[in-house]
């Protein structure tokens, strides 16, 4: 008997414990919850900071669409006529280990670099 009242106070313990536990992981919890639903129209935090669905519903609300507008001039930097250095990337091998040296390309993909030259401070 004295056994069993001593395993029932052992348990009674353990379950305020467990319990007091379970309220600090409840309050985490909802501490997360209201982090998470925070953007830039209910808190301190900056218009960049909001998930894409607000700015997009932000942007259909002024009647804007995400993305360039019609008919505005973009500016993009121009290929040049003569590259300074011409590097041709093709595989050696297939997959399957067959050799590609003597096969001609089916498709191809230009593309231009452009470095910014490193400016020394004096």
């Amino acid at each position: 008997m004295i056994k069993l009242e001593g395993e029932n106070a052992e348990l009674r313990h353990e379950n305020a414990e467990l319990r007091h536990e379970n309220d600090l992981l409840k309050e985490k919890v909802s501490e997360l919850e209201k982090k998470g639903n925070q953007n830039s129209t209910n808190s301190h935090l900056s218009p960049s900071k909001d998930p894409v669905k607000i700015k997009a519903a932000k942007q259909r609300k002024r009647g804007g669409k995400l993305g360039g507008k019609k008919n505005h001039e973009g500016y993009t930097l121009q290929r040049v006529a003569q590259a300074d250095e011409i590097i041709n990337q093709s595989p050696d091998k297939c997959e399957c280990g067959c050799d590609l040296k003597d096969c001609k390309s089916l498709f191809y993909d230009i593309r231009q670099e452009f470095e910014i030259p490193i400016s020394k401070l004096k």
